[in-house]
């Protein structure tokens, strides 16, 4: 959880509404994300089972009037409106043609005044998101 906490506190997301965080896990990044940013909600964007879980999470953290849980297969599900993608683990996990499919859609989903943010990306998206990156 510390690493969820931490880069919040690094990364300017004053201008962002609502976060979309792919394949999310238990939530600990989107519940950092809204503790270090009080305006921003966020959408955490996994399978069922997972979503059970990261739903408990963020009831403990008391957040859940922020954060809430959306079922969806990040390599099929169409990505539910946001102006930050956020994806954590997810591009060294994958080979190349998965991070490429998901990173496409998210690619075509977000305005070009959105952002794309990582916390350990191996590739690069050509539009029209641009990466967040520290100051």
């Amino acid at each position: 959880m510390a690493a969820a906490l931490a880069w919040p506190e690094r990364v300017d997301l004053s201008g962002h509404r609502l976060m979309l965080d792919i394949g999310g896990g238990s939530g600990a990044h989107a519940i950092g994300a809204a503790q270090q940013w009080g305006k921003l909600r966020v959408i955490v964007f996994d399978l069922a089972p997972v979503c059970g879980l990261a739903d408990e999470f963020i009831s403990e953290h008391g957040l859940q009037d922020r954060i809430r849980t959306q079922v969806g297969d990040m390599w099929v599900d169409t990505f539910p409106p946001a102006d930050l993608h956020f994806y954590s683990q997810i591009y060294h996990d994958w080979r190349p043609t998965g991070a490429d499919s998901s990173h496409g859609k998210a690619s075509r989903a977000l305005s070009p005044a959105a952002a794309l943010s990582s916390t350990r990306c191996c590739t690069t998206i050509a539009r029209p998101a641009r990466f967040l990156r520290r100051p």
